[in-house]
């Protein structure tokens, strides 16, 4: 059989919930239905398919969480439950990027930057962020770690959530700035939307 890694003590540093991850879990299997029922009856799956991916990696993680609150020494469970966790909110932003991506194609004249690059950019930027939340996160939750190491791990999360919050800063600046362009060139008039929208939908 296989192997479950334990430790003697919780490898929570408070006592995990047993209700809020039902909670949530049942939050993200309605929204993440809802969302599956609008790609099938708008056939959106090109634009909002990461919605229903997003909610299910959401759902597995605290399904996860939900057991390892029962089980909170069981280091697999503990770890499988963070990671499932952590990895859905970049699954929910990149819809945000593929919107405003498209949208910038619609008058690319009007955008800060190439359209094609709100993706790549952006989801780069993702990318980093996990790689600094995961060796920050490995190392402060390592047993077996040195204070310098625990250390270092702290500042590689702290790192994270500062380069989180400066690209979303950026990303919302972006969105702006589009959106003042466009007042300013008049193309938010009802008229000229409707005929944009007639014409991406050929």
């Amino acid at each position: 059989g296989t192997k479950t890694m334990c430790c003697d003590e919780s490898l929570y540093p408070y006592t995990p919930s047993k209700v809020a991850p039902i909670i949530f879990l049942a939050a993200f299997l309605f929204s993440t239905l809802h969302h599956i029922w609008i790609n099938v009856r708008y056939k959106s799956w090109r634009v909002t398919g990461t919605l229903p991916w997003g909610g299910i990696v959401f759902i597995a993680g605290f399904a996860v969480r939900e057991v390892s609150a029962f089980h909170p020494k069981d280091l697999n469970l503990f770890i499988a439950s963070t990671v499932l966790i952590l990895v859905a909110p970049p699954v929910y932003a990149l819809l945000n990027y593929i919107v405003l991506s498209r949208a910038l194609y619609y008058v690319p004249q009007l955008s800060p930057i190439h359209p094609g690059r709100v993706i790549t950019t952006f989801c780069g930027l993702d990318v980093v962020v996990g790689i600094l939340t995961g060796n920050g996160g490995a190392r402060v939750a390592n047993a077996d770690a040195t204070s310098a190491e625990i250390k270092a791990g702290k500042g590689l999360l702290r790192a994270s959530i500062l380069l989180q919050l400066i690209y979303i800063f950026l990303f919302v600046l972006l969105e702006y700035v589009f959106h003042r362009r466009c007042i300013n060139a008049g193309t938010l008039d009802p008229k000229a939307t409707a005929a944009a929208t007639k014409n991406a939908n050929k």
